[in-house]
């Protein structure tokens, strides 16, 4: 029990001191987040438009991709991530194994299942004839969407 309480002191230290090693950290963490966050919800929320707005084959199936990746573990995503990764993997050739570019990826990964799921209708399908308001007020004149 003292080790626990000499950890916290330790941690207690280190945020009163102000650390730069810490704060350096702190500044990738919140970077990497940010960066991901960025990425996923903008290419989530553009997915998850065009799954609620679009009529196409195979958009039940992209459904069910998307309510799979909400329960994908982040320890599969993280060795998903690391085996494209990997030199012997697909992407090894980029050499971002182990750097911030690599967990944003993952990060990204796992971030853009939920920002789909705030753009895409629920399974009933109620959001959609939001959604379609919304196309139909910003479509051109002429387009498909009017």
């Amino acid at each position: 029990m003292t080790a626990f309480f000499d950890s916290l002191l330790a941690i207690l230290h280190l945020v009163t001191s102000g650390d730069p090693r810490l704060w350096k950290i702190v500044g990738l963490s919140l970077g990497v987040s940010a960066a991901a966050c960025a990425i996923a919800t903008t290419a989530g929320l553009l997915l998850g438009a065009a799954v609620a707005v679009g009529q196409f084959r195979g958009r039940r199936v992209v459904l069910v991709l998307m309510n799979t990746l909400l329960a994908l573990p982040s320890v599969v995503v993280g060795l998903m991530v690391y085996l494209l990764l990997s030199r012997a993997g697909p992407l090894g050739a980029m050499g971002i194994l182990f750097t911030p570019s690599a967990m944003v990826v993952a990060q990204a990964i796992l971030v853009t299942a939920h920002r789909c799921r705030a753009g895409s209708p629920d399974d009933r399908g109620r959001d959609a004839r939001s959604w379609r308001a919304v196309a139909y007020r910003w479509a051109p004149a002429g387009s498909p969407a009017r």
